[in-house]
């Protein structure tokens, strides 16, 4: 859909949108990703030393020690067993034994006493960092806390995706933008302050509610405001922004060592974006599509201006719209979803996405939340992820440029599928080959995320567009909830069974795709009747019934 003259495709206006929509998601990284601080779980073992009430070198030479050796870890080798592959200490277990027993077995090492194991109550952590599972205790019998918090950020994320589509489909794409920005921060600052599990697990739910709306509208605002041959640009933009923020967690992870900080900071952060207030406009296609013609006009009309273009509101394109839109109000979520199951086609296209939607979140948040097991130290490999991210969005921009929207998607996940596969054979025999594949698969998955939302965005009517991606993204949450579980499973030593079925829903997913259309040089369709005929794919039929050609109208007026 053009409401701008093609003089004014990539005008002063439409550079400035970009660059605002490159900076709006710099921290929109920051709520989906904080689980890598937040959730930091350093390694830890009993502390055997508080334990046994061992506070200074005069105690440890009472009880035996020779205070000129090591005899800190001497004491740890005494009471604290290994794993079963004697690889490393137990993280949860210390051997039964008392004080007088302890200073026996330390006189006389030699002597041979079998002590029986169990779980102990207080526990030490390495490193300097501070995050909610130190805290709050997340971990031996309390390790399944972590997982279900995770997921209520997705359910979040599940339930404020839907609400997203509905807002923005309603009251426009701008207050939706505006609005989830100021919650995301707000919601995120005020998460520093929690001061149990039970309050933790309510704002990682709050979080996800917040979290990725104003990262919806703004795809959708910069869409709606390009031109067709530059849509993939708009969104280019975009995931270089949220790129770039993926490598910037790590920096401030660094900085703030103290989860807590790192919240502050983040919420804090949003002051410098009041200014969008001010700077963002509501698109002229919601507007048009909605009925609200003379402020479409005055947006035309500012786009124009800031072009140094004359402005041309009674134009054809303009005119076409108007008489298009002449009734033109946007569905909300129940007609949207009545309208859907009417027809079986848009239904079967709907499904198809929602679990692609499914496939590429669960697999991208648990290679994302698994970044701190790879071997190495963790704030570069927090950091070369978000790099991979960014080489992913060259590679998305490259692709669908050059293969198309569906291509580009059945490459990247067939890539994913392949690397999952072979990374879970070799995790166990070289952790550095294994690491080069997981950065792989976060390459390609990142590439596949980046197509499903320009795909799915393109796909559905203007009326509908942020609802029905709100619906498929449903998907996309369901999978985030998932992936803390598979984490989780593969951290107990179950990883080839989760591995090999994940690689094998991602080749389903790609195989689903052959029945999509493709959408690389189609107009956003106004309606069902044009996303009907989009060209391309198995699943084409309802072409033939059309008079004109895939992205055209008849004289302004819709077909």
């Amino acid at each position: 859909m053009r409401l701008i003259s093609k003089d004014n495709d990539f005008g002063r206006y439409e550079k400035r949108l970009c660059v605002l929509l490159l900076l709006a998601t710099i921290p929109n990284c920051f709520p989906p990703l904080q689980p890598l601080v937040t959730q930091y779980t350093p390694s830890h073992h009993c502390d055997v030393m508080a334990i046994y009430n061992i506070t200074n070198v005069q105690e440890a030479e009472s009880l035996g020690f020779n205070s000129t050796s090591h005899w800190e870890e001497q004491l740890l080798n005494l009471t604290v067993p290994f794993d079963a592959n004697k690889s490393a200490r137990s993280k949860c277990l210390m051997y039964n034994m008392t004080k007088s027993q302890l200073s026996v077995k330390i006189k006389d090492p030699s002597r041979n006493v079998t002590f029986g194991v169990s779980a102990c109550d207080v526990l030490t952590y390495e490193g300097v960092e501070i995050s909610a599972v130190t805290e709050f205790g997340m971990v031996c019998s309390n390790a399944w806390q972590k997982p279900l918090t995770t997921s209520m950020y997705m359910v979040g994320l599940l339930c404020g995706g839907i609400i997203t589509g509905t807002l923005s489909d309603t009251f426009g794409r701008r207050w939706t933008f505006l609005i989830f920005t100021l919650l995301q921060f707000v919601v995120t600052f005020c998460s520093s302050f929690v001061t149990n599990i039970v309050t933790h697990g309510i704002v990682m739910f709050l979080s996800g509610i917040s979290a990725l709306g104003n990262f919806v509208a703004a795809i959708l605002i910069g869409s709606e405001f390009m031109p067709t041959r530059l849509r993939s640009f708009s969104y280019f933009a975009l995931e270089t922004g949220y790129s770039i923020g993926s490598m910037l967690i790590a920096v401030v992870a660094y900085c703030f060592p103290d989860w807590r900080w790192f919240l502050r900071f983040t919420g804090l952060f949003g002051i410098v974006y009041i200014p969008y207030y001010w700077l963002i406009d509501e698109t002229p296609q919601w507007l048009f599509a909605s009925g609200k013609r003379e402020e479409a006009r005055r947006i035309l009309q500012k786009v124009a201006m800031f072009n140094h273009k004359e402005t041309e509101p009674n134009s054809k394109d303009v005119t076409k719209n108007l008489v298009a839109n002449e009734n033109g109000e946007s569905n909300g979520l129940c007609s949207t979803l009545a309208e859907l199951f009417k027809n079986g086609t848009m239904l079967r296209r709907c499904m198809i996405v929602f679990f692609a939607w499914f496939m590429v979140s669960i697999s991208y948040y648990t290679m994302k939340l698994n970044l701190n097991k790879l071997t190495g130290d963790r704030f570069l490999n927090i950091f070369f992820g978000g790099l991979t991210e960014l080489v992913a969005t060259f590679l998305f921009y490259f692709s669908v440029e050059t293969r198309g929207r569906r291509q580009a998607y059945m490459i990247s996940m067939s890539m994913t599928a392949c690397s999952v596969a072979v990374a879970s054979l070799l995790s166990g025999y070289n952790g550095t080959v294994a690491t080069v594949l997981a950065m792989i698969s976060q390459l390609m998955i990142s590439v596949a995320f980046n197509v499903i939302y320009v795909y799915t965005s393109e796909l559905f009517p203007t009326k509908s567009r942020q609802s029905l991606l709100g619906i498929n993204s449903v998907g996309s949450r369901l999978g985030g909830f998932v992936a803390p579980f598979l984490i989780y499973t593969g951290e107990s030593g179950n990883t080839l069974a989760p591995s090999f079925g994940t690689a094998g829903c991602l080749l389903f997913s790609v195989l689903t795709f052959a029945f999509l259309p493709e959408t690389q040089k189609s107009e956003l369709p106004l309606n069902v009747t044009e996303a009907l005929a989009l060209p391309g794919g198995l699943d084409n039929n309802c072409k033939a019934g059309s008079k004109t050609k895939p992205g055209e109208r008849e004289d302004g007026v819709l077909v």
